[in-house]
């Protein structure tokens, strides 16, 4: 009797409850509306009808409906169902969308979990990208003043895309080098200011940064009036409408197609060929020198138009941070990305404009992203006929964000020095700011800017009372020694350095400064010596001086702009013929195969076999390659 009546009364607390429950929800529910915080799609409501029964559920009820989610989703990623996982996430972050653990988890699992687990390059490319939509498009959509998001997508673009962490981090390099050239053409070349000042035109282009409207529409319509009120611009979208070209996307597929701009035609290995007599007639108005100033007036309005509305990002914030830094920030480069992201969701969570951003509150993301780009910051890019999707790109070191970084350092240990008391040669953040400055001092000492290398080497050792030792080297050998101070000096610093002193000294050489070719090659041999030196097993030792210099003097003449450089082919004819007999040989064979040299040679009528005749004892050269490629003789007994 007694277990009916403790029976009874449990039932009768549980109707209690509920009725308690009932009678909460409708205020919580209320509230939950006026802060936004359980709003569902309409779309979603519409194609998933029970999300939205469940979304006005007793959260008593909605809660193990969200736990059996997750944990069928976790069940279904590692079964390798990874569209049926990703549906799954798709609809716990729709029931959960103010809840910005859910969208930075599931983004995670996207960008780093699935997306190792896949095989081919572009299924891993693919759940990156997915990582990093859902983060941008419909996380911080849902919640704007949440840092953790901000950061979590700068971390996509500094760690899984910019860092070697992913061996399929090139390709995720590519693709997004890929889409932002052709949003944005290539960044001229120049200094910082020529840089800033060509994006300036995109920043300052007619465009409504309502929250409530981004994305609603790639092209705002209101914004394109605008925009159309000038005659000239006006009179020019009115002769590209004649081809079916718009003010929107399809004028950009016409720039980056037919436009004999730098920013699109430096990327080809050909100029446009149109093929039909409309195609003709619409790359002669893409050429327009009577549209100069209106065709910069579209290309820029659309481009402020596609990354605010389809990538999220506003380009009066992109302008500041490259005003800020004085940084020739190339967007296609994946660094920028993860800088802009950390620094604009400190503006938005914590109301920080860009003067106020220091050293100290700025996110070690966006620091390690300036830094990244002294050694990263210059892109080659080359596209790729084959696949448009994947450009063949090279990175190279740019002294042009030195200064910049150095500054940072500079601000953030004399906030630390100060909070702690200490003074600047005592900081504990000395010893990363010196490895900094030497990597430069020997990064501007092979691009043969020595004025600017001695100044950072005697700013060390005035500020930071460096002496004895390496220190009291001059110039030339303390960058030998400090890249050869280890018992074993690496292969990959001692070949980058030599590389580049090389790729410059034939630049010099093509253009006729002797003296300056000299002074390269004398670094580049003393490098060498050093490494050969230092190198105790001949498994790490470097092939002989003379074939490293005719690989590069071939890139070289080949094609001088995916090193970062640019020569006219005559130009590249003298460098041929100048070189030292030894070089030419072990050059001829890489350069004498190249079509597209060939190609270029016919294009301007220059006699292929004159710019680069055949050197005398090239089959005795050949020869010898050939016997020194046979296997070793074994000893006689």
């Amino acid at each position: 009797m007694r277990s009916w009546l403790i029976q009874g009364l449990w039932l009768a607390a549980a109707a209690g409850l509920a009725v308690g429950g009932g009678a909460l929800q409708r205020p919580m529910d209320e509230r939950g509306s006026r802060f936004g915080l359980n709003t569902i799609d309409r779309q979603v409501a519409q194609t998933h009808p029970w999300v939205a029964l469940v979304n006005i559920a007793p959260g008593g009820l909605r809660a193990p409906i969200v736990d059996y989610l997750w944990i069928r989703a976790e069940k279904l990623k590692n079964a390798g169902r990874y569209f049926d996982a990703m549906q799954l996430a798709d609809l716990i972050c729709t029931l959960q969308p103010r809840f910005p653990g859910v969208w930075s988890f599931h983004s995670w699992n996207m960008a780093w979990n699935i997306s190792v687990a896949t095989q081919t390059s572009e299924e891993r490319w693919l759940w990156v990208s997915n990582g990093m939509k859902l983060l941008r498009d419909k996380g911080l959509a849902y919640n704007p003043q949440s840092l953790l998001l901000y950061k979590d997508l700068g971390w996509v673009f500094f760690s899984k895309m910019g860092q070697n962490l992913d061996d399929m981090h090139m390709i995720y390099k590519r693709r997004w080098a890929s889409q932002m050239q052709r949003l944005l053409g290539a960044p001229p070349t120049g200094e910082n200011a020529k840089v800033i000042d060509t994006f300036r035109a995109i920043a300052e282009a007619p465009l409504d940064k309502n929250l409530a409207r981004q994305g609603r529409q790639t092209i705002q319509p209101d914004q394109l009036a605008v925009l159309l009120s000038d005659p000239n611009a006006a009179d020019y979208a009115r002769q590209l409408a004649r081809f079916a070209v718009g003010i929107d996307e399809s004028l950009l597929d016409a720039y980056n197609r037919f436009s004999l701009d730098e920013a699109a035609n430096i990327v080809r290995y050909q100029p446009p060929s149109p093929r039909t007599p409309e195609e003709r007639s619409l790359t002669n108005l893409i050429n327009s020198p009577a549209y100069v100033q209106a065709r910069g007036k579209l290309l820029a309005f659309v481009r402020a138009q596609v990354l605010w509305n389809t990538y999220k990002m506003d380009p009066r914030w992109m302008l500041g941070l490259m005003e800020k830094y004085d940084a020739p920030l190339d967007w296609r480069l994946v660094w920028p990305h993860a800088l802009y992201w950390v620094s604009y969701g400190m503006h938005v969570c914590q109301d920080v404009d860009l003067a106020s951003i220091t050293s100290l509150n700025t996110d070690r993301v966006a620091f390690a992203s300036l830094q990244a780009m002294s050694w990263n910051g210059r892109m080659t890019y080359m596209d790729n006929p084959e696949n448009p999707d994947l450009p063949m790109i090279t990175l190279w070191s740019d002294w042009r964000y030195i200064d910049s970084v150095h500054r940072e350092w500079l601000a953030m240990i004399e906030e630390f020095c100060k909070a702690r008391g200490e003074k600047l040669e005592n900081s504990v953040l000395k010893p990363g700011h010196i490895n900094y400055l030497v990597a430069a001092i020997q990064m501007l000492y092979v691009q043969n800017r020595h004025e600017k290398a001695q100044e950072y080497l005697d700013w060390i050792k005035t500020n930071y009372k460096m002496t004895g030792d390496i220190w009291d080297l001059d110039l030339g050998d303390f960058v030998v020694k400090s890249l050869t101070d280890n018992d074993t000096p690496t292969m990959d610093v001692t070949r980058s350095q030599l590389t580049a002193a090389m790729e410059m000294a034939f630049y010099f050489l093509a253009l006729g400064d002797q003296a300056a070719y000299r002074d390269n090659v004398r670094y580049a041999q003393r490098l060498y010596q050093a490494y050969q030196k230092a190198s105790q097993f001949q498994r790490i030792k470097m092939v002989d001086f003379q074939t490293l210099a005719g690989a590069i003097a071939a890139q070289m003449v080949v094609e001088p702009r995916a090193v970062g450089l640019n020569l006219p082919l005559i130009a590249r004819a003298n460098l041929y013929t100048r070189l030292e007999r030894q070089i030419q040989l072990a050059a001829f064979d890489r350069l004498s195969g190249s079509r597209d040299l060939q190609r270029l040679c016919q294009a301007e009528n220059l006699d292929f076999d004159q710019a680069f005749p055949t050197p005398v004892g090239i089959e005795e050269y050949r020869s010898q390659q050939r016997r020194m490629l046979l296997p070793a003789a074994p000893p006689s007994p």
